[in-house]
């Protein structure tokens, strides 16, 4: 195991999974190159997306995913896993820290995989549940 260090937040995730940063323009972004080329991807800033798979072609292969929430390194997290083999695994979180005092400025998270292979989606699961966010190394956009 090793701690990714992505600069405003950390995770413990497995050794051999690697970090690449993305250019954004108004978010912190990034990607997690996973096992067997699967990968993740963050979103960090006021408008990522939410909670949710890509759309799909027909009604009967909408991925349907189970939701719960969760207490994550002390912020409300809503934390979805698939309920079958296909569908995102990641988190959300809607509220980190307001960079001014208004609600237009509030910073939110996002992590998720889509179609995740088992090893990949249990990693990640756990990865999940040790990302810790530095308060004193906010994103500001």
């Amino acid at each position: 195991m090793q701690i990714m260090d992505f600069g405003s937040f950390t995770m413990i995730v497995p050794k051999e999974w690697k970090k690449t940063k993305i250019q954004g323009i108004d978010s912190d972004v990034g990607r997690i190159e996973m096992f067997d080329h699967e990968h993740a991807g963050f979103n960090m800033g006021f408008f990522p997306p939410q909670l949710r798979a890509a759309s799909q072609d027909d009604d009967e292969s909408v991925i349907k995913n189970n939701i719960s929430s969760a207490i994550i390194d002390g912020y409300k997290a809503k934390i979805a896993a698939p309920l079958t083999n296909n569908g995102i695994t990641g988190i959300r979180i809607d509220s980190l820290w307001k960079l001014k005092d208004d609600d237009y400025d509030i910073v939110k998270f996002i992590l998720l995989g889509q179609n995740l292979d088992k090893k990949n989606k249990t990693a990640l699961l756990a990865a999940i549940h040790t990302l810790k966010f530095y308060k004193d190394k906010q994103f500001k956009p």
